[in-house]
Protein backbone atom coordinates (compact mmCIF):
# COMPACT_ATOMS: atom_id res chain seq x y z
CA UNK A 1 0.00 0.00 0.00
CA UNK A 2 1.24 3.67 -1.02
CA UNK A 3 0.21 6.26 1.41
CA UNK A 4 -0.95 9.32 -0.52
CA UNK A 5 0.85 12.75 1.16
CA UNK A 6 0.11 16.81 0.83
CA UNK A 7 3.60 18.77 -0.17
CA UNK A 8 4.14 21.93 0.75
CA UNK A 9 6.80 24.64 0.01
CA UNK A 10 7.54 27.41 1.77
CA UNK A 11 9.12 30.06 0.25
CA UNK A 12 11.13 33.33 2.17
CA UNK A 13 12.14 36.10 -0.61
CA UNK A 14 11.91 33.58 -2.98
CA UNK A 15 14.02 30.94 -1.54
CA UNK A 16 12.47 27.52 0.03
CA UNK A 17 12.71 27.52 3.61
CA UNK A 18 10.13 24.64 4.48
CA UNK A 19 9.08 21.95 2.67
CA UNK A 20 6.25 19.56 4.49
CA UNK A 21 5.38 16.47 3.74
CA UNK A 22 2.34 14.57 5.41
CA UNK A 23 -0.22 12.16 4.90
CA UNK A 24 -3.34 13.05 2.93
CA UNK A 25 -5.64 11.28 5.30
CA UNK A 26 -5.67 10.31 8.63
CA UNK A 27 -5.42 6.39 10.00
CA UNK A 28 -5.72 5.37 13.82
CA UNK A 29 -3.43 5.50 16.53
CA UNK A 30 -1.87 1.62 16.37
CA UNK A 31 -1.15 2.22 12.95
CA UNK A 32 0.18 5.77 12.97
CA UNK A 33 2.67 4.46 15.76
CA UNK A 34 4.07 2.16 13.84
CA UNK A 35 4.31 4.24 11.08
CA UNK A 36 6.09 6.86 13.08
CA UNK A 37 8.39 4.71 14.66
CA UNK A 38 9.55 2.98 11.15
CA UNK A 39 10.18 6.16 9.64
CA UNK A 40 12.32 7.28 12.61
CA UNK A 41 14.59 3.65 12.24
CA UNK A 42 14.39 4.57 8.48
CA UNK A 43 16.21 7.93 9.39
CA UNK A 44 18.88 6.92 11.40
CA UNK A 45 20.11 3.72 9.40
CA UNK A 46 20.31 5.98 6.54
CA UNK A 47 23.31 7.93 7.57
CA UNK A 48 21.54 11.04 6.17
CA UNK A 49 20.20 12.30 9.30
CA UNK A 50 21.81 12.94 13.14
CA UNK A 51 19.51 13.20 16.16
CA UNK A 52 19.15 16.22 17.83
CA UNK A 53 20.04 15.84 21.37
CA UNK A 54 17.43 13.62 23.45
CA UNK A 55 17.56 15.30 26.39
CA UNK A 56 15.35 18.07 24.83
CA UNK A 57 12.32 15.90 25.26
CA UNK A 58 11.83 14.70 21.26
CA UNK A 59 10.42 11.05 21.21
CA UNK A 60 12.56 8.95 18.51
CA UNK A 61 10.72 5.60 19.91
CA UNK A 62 6.95 4.98 21.15
CA UNK A 63 7.00 1.97 23.26
CA UNK A 64 4.34 -0.75 22.02
CA UNK A 65 2.13 -0.22 25.09
CA UNK A 66 2.16 3.42 24.78
CA UNK A 67 -1.67 5.18 24.51
CA UNK A 68 -0.49 7.94 22.57
CA UNK A 69 -3.93 9.40 22.33
CA UNK A 70 -4.41 9.68 26.29
CA UNK A 71 -1.30 11.34 25.77
CA UNK A 72 -2.07 13.67 23.66
CA UNK A 73 -5.04 14.60 24.82
CA UNK A 74 -4.35 14.43 28.76
CA UNK A 75 -0.40 15.48 28.70
CA UNK A 76 -0.93 17.39 25.76
CA UNK A 77 2.23 15.22 24.66
CA UNK A 78 3.93 16.09 21.07
CA UNK A 79 5.14 13.53 19.56
CA UNK A 80 8.00 15.33 17.62
CA UNK A 81 11.76 13.81 16.75
CA UNK A 82 14.29 16.34 15.07
CA UNK A 83 16.95 15.57 13.85
CA UNK A 84 20.00 17.38 11.33
CA UNK A 85 20.15 16.52 7.76
CA UNK A 86 23.46 15.56 6.53
CA UNK A 87 24.99 16.32 3.18
CA UNK A 88 25.72 12.80 2.48
CA UNK A 89 25.69 9.95 4.26
CA UNK A 90 27.61 9.56 7.33
CA UNK A 91 28.71 12.91 6.90
CA UNK A 92 30.85 13.71 9.91
CA UNK A 93 33.61 15.07 7.82
CA UNK A 94 34.91 18.46 7.23
CA UNK A 95 36.30 19.77 4.13
CA UNK A 96 39.27 22.29 2.92
CA UNK A 97 36.74 25.42 3.30
CA UNK A 98 36.14 24.83 6.70
CA UNK A 99 39.44 24.43 7.57
CA UNK A 100 40.28 27.85 5.78
CA UNK A 101 37.40 29.47 7.36
CA UNK A 102 38.78 28.42 10.80
CA UNK A 103 42.29 29.57 10.42
CA UNK A 104 40.94 32.85 9.30
CA UNK A 105 38.51 33.20 12.47
CA UNK A 106 42.52 32.24 14.62
CA UNK A 107 43.80 34.84 12.85
CA UNK A 108 40.84 37.73 13.26
CA UNK A 109 41.01 36.61 17.06
CA UNK A 110 44.74 36.33 18.00
CA UNK A 111 47.25 38.64 17.33
CA UNK A 112 50.75 37.14 15.53
CA UNK A 113 52.24 37.80 19.38
CA UNK A 114 49.90 35.88 21.03
CA UNK A 115 49.77 33.17 18.43
CA UNK A 116 53.29 32.79 18.67
CA UNK A 117 53.22 32.28 22.67
CA UNK A 118 50.85 29.29 21.83
CA UNK A 119 52.13 26.05 21.65
CA UNK A 120 51.69 23.84 18.45
CA UNK A 121 49.01 21.97 20.64
CA UNK A 122 47.12 24.89 21.88
CA UNK A 123 46.85 26.63 17.99
CA UNK A 124 45.34 23.56 16.62
CA UNK A 125 42.91 22.96 19.56
CA UNK A 126 41.71 26.36 19.15
CA UNK A 127 41.53 25.76 15.11
CA UNK A 128 39.92 22.35 15.86
CA UNK A 129 37.04 24.42 17.96
CA UNK A 130 36.35 26.64 15.63
CA UNK A 131 36.29 23.79 12.65
CA UNK A 132 33.86 22.31 15.24
CA UNK A 133 31.72 25.32 15.68
CA UNK A 134 31.45 25.77 11.53
CA UNK A 135 30.45 22.16 11.22
CA UNK A 136 28.22 22.39 13.95
CA UNK A 137 26.37 25.96 12.13
CA UNK A 138 26.44 24.04 9.06
CA UNK A 139 24.32 21.26 10.01
CA UNK A 140 22.13 22.65 12.42
CA UNK A 141 20.75 25.11 9.69
CA UNK A 142 19.13 21.96 8.20
CA UNK A 143 16.64 20.24 10.42
CA UNK A 144 13.97 17.73 9.80
CA UNK A 145 11.01 17.23 12.51
CA UNK A 146 8.78 14.11 12.27
CA UNK A 147 6.04 14.62 14.11
CA UNK A 148 2.58 13.22 14.51
CA UNK A 149 -0.78 15.73 13.65
CA UNK A 150 -4.03 14.23 15.62
CA UNK A 151 -6.98 15.98 14.18
CA UNK A 152 -10.65 14.14 16.22
CA UNK A 153 -9.05 10.90 16.35
CA UNK A 154 -7.26 10.94 12.70
CA UNK A 155 -3.41 10.29 13.15
CA UNK A 156 -0.61 11.44 10.19
CA UNK A 157 2.75 11.96 10.29
CA UNK A 158 4.13 15.01 9.21
CA UNK A 159 7.91 15.65 8.20
CA UNK A 160 8.90 19.34 7.77
CA UNK A 161 12.32 19.79 6.07
CA UNK A 162 13.87 23.49 7.39
CA UNK A 163 16.49 25.21 5.40
CA UNK A 164 17.52 27.93 8.34
CA UNK A 165 20.10 29.72 5.91
CA UNK A 166 16.71 30.68 4.15
CA UNK A 167 14.42 31.06 6.67
CA UNK A 168 12.81 34.40 7.82
CA UNK A 169 14.80 35.60 10.51
CA UNK A 170 11.55 37.14 11.76
CA UNK A 171 8.71 34.36 13.02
Amino acid sequence: MVDKVKILVITYNNKVGRIVVMDEKGTDKNTIKNRYNRICMEMERSGLFMRKDDGDGYTYNIKANEDISWEMYSHNKDYIAVYYQLYKPNDMDVDSNDIAMAIKMLAQNYSREELEKMSEKQRMDITMDYVSSIWAEKVTKREVYVRINNNREEYRIQIFYDNLWNMNPVY
